[in-house]
C-alpha cells in the first residue's frame, strides 16, 4: 500500500504544472546534471511525461528549449543572488553576501558550476541564440555587481566580476568552496 502511495505521489508531482513548465523544469534538471549534448529530446519527453507533439508545439527545437531553460535559470538565479545581497545595506557587505551566496549554493549544486558556461562549452561557437542568452546573464551579473559597488567604480566592479566568475569555475574544478573563499577575501581587499 505505501509503495502505491509513494509512486502515486511521485507521478502527481511529475505532472504538476503546464506542459511548458514541465518541459523546462525537466530540461533544466537534465541539462544541468547530464549536459546539453547527452540529454535527448526523447528523455525529456519521457521524464516530463508529455507528448512529443506538445513539446514541439512549445519548443520547435531542442535549442529553443535550451534558450527557455537558460532564460528561466537566469531569472531565478539573479533573483536569488539579489535577495542574498539585499540582506545588507552597505556596499562592501553586499559583495560579501554575493560570495556567501556562492558558498551556500556550490555544494548544494554538487559543484556543477555555471549553467550558462556549461551549456556554452557544449554548443558550436556560432550558436547565436544560446550565446545571446549566456551574454544576457553575464551582463546582468556585471550590472548587479557594478550597482552594488558604485557606478563610478568600473575598474573595481570588473575586477570583482572576474573574481566572482573565476570562483565559480575553480570551485567546479576543485569540488570545494575554498576558491570562493579566496576570491571573497580578495574582493574585500579591493573594496577597502
Amino acid at each position: 500500500m505505501s509503495v502505491f502511495i509513494l509512486n502515486h505521489t511521485f507521478v502527481h508531482m511529475k505532472k504538476k504544472g503546464t506542459v511548458r513548465e514541465r518541459a523546462i523544469r525537466t530540461a533544466s534538471d537534465l541539462f544541468y546534471r547530464q549536459g546539453y549534448n547527452l540529454t535527448g529530446v526523447n528523455q525529456i519527453i519521457a521524464e516530463a511525461d508529455i507528448a512529443k507533439a506538445s513539446l514541439f508545439q512549445h519548443f520547435p527545437t531542442k535549442e529553443d528549449l535550451c534558450v527557455a531553460y537558460l532564460a528561466s535559470k537566469n531569472e531565478k538565479w539573479l533573483n536569488d543572488l539579489r535577495e542574498a545581497m539585499d540582506m545588507s545595506s552597505s556596499k562592501n557587505e553586499k559583495i560579501f553576501q554575493a560570495f556567501e551566496f556562492l558558498k551556500r549554493n556550490a555544494p548544494k549544486e554538487q559543484f556543477r558550476g555555471c549553467s550558462f558556461l556549461n551549456i556554452l562549452s557544449e554548443v558550436p561557437g556560432d550558436n547565436d541564440k544560446i550565446l545571446k542568452e549566456v551574454r544576457r546573464n553575464k551582463a546582468a551579473l556585471q550590472h548587479i555587481l557594478k550597482e552594488s559597488i558604485l557606478p563610478d567604480k568600473q575598474h573595481k566592479s570588473n575586477a570583482i566580476y572576474i573574481l566572482f566568475e573565476g570562483a565559480i569555475i575553480e570551485s567546479q574544478v576543485q569540488k570545494d568552496i575554498w576558491p570562493i573563499e579566496e576570491a571573497q577575501q580578495v574582493a574585500q581587499e579591493i573594496l577597502n
